[in-house]
């Protein structure tokens, strides 16, 4: 998914603060496709992934992989949602991997670069796209519920649990 988005920012230049910085980057960085790749990954000095907030993703087989040993580090760049592995990790030091939940004994740090929305732009864009039904999750409670206030005579409001598949259609 990662690799798809870069493509389709790099392909809309004004959507992107620094454009030529992402193209750079892009041109510098080993992109993983295979599972050979992942394997050669674990000699790198650093590995970007996507991560799920922690509950799946290629980010739990690297965590697996990496955490007995001292040298290493999670940086969690964004907000990690209530009852989301980034939060147990943050708040634990532990993570569910594989459905069993295990010791993370390597630095674990966050720093503040999430790509989500606020109140406001949440709101103005569910609004501008004047759905009939908008979902909402992915949050904590207070902020669901704030949201479905705002939201709720305007549109229909579905506020299924975090961790809840849905069928849409």
């Amino acid at each position: 998914m990662g690799t798809r988005v870069t493509k389709h920012w790099m392909d809309h230049p004004e959507a992107v603060r620094d454009p030529k910085g992402l193209a750079k980057t892009w041109r510098w960085c080993r992109r993983v496709s295979s599972k050979s790749d992942r394997r050669k990954a674990l000699e790198a000095d650093a590995i970007v992934t996507t991560s799920g907030m922690l509950d799946g993703g290629p980010a739990i087989w690297y965590a697996n992989r990496l955490r007995h040993s001292g040298n290493n580090a999670i940086l969690l760049t964004g907000y990690q949602a209530e009852d989301s592995g980034g939060r147990l990790l943050l708040d634990e030091r532990k993570l569910r991997i594989y459905g069993d939940i295990v010791p993370i004994d390597i630095e674990v740090e966050q720093l503040s670069l999430s790509n989500h929305g606020g109140q406001k732009e949440l709101v103005d864009f569910a609004r501008a796209c004047n759905p009939k039904h908008t979902v909402i999750f992915h949050a904590d409670e207070e902020s669901r519920e704030a949201l479905n206030i705002l939201l709720g005579e305007e549109m229909m409001v579905h506020l299924p649990p975090n961790q809840t598949e849905i069928l849409l259609g």
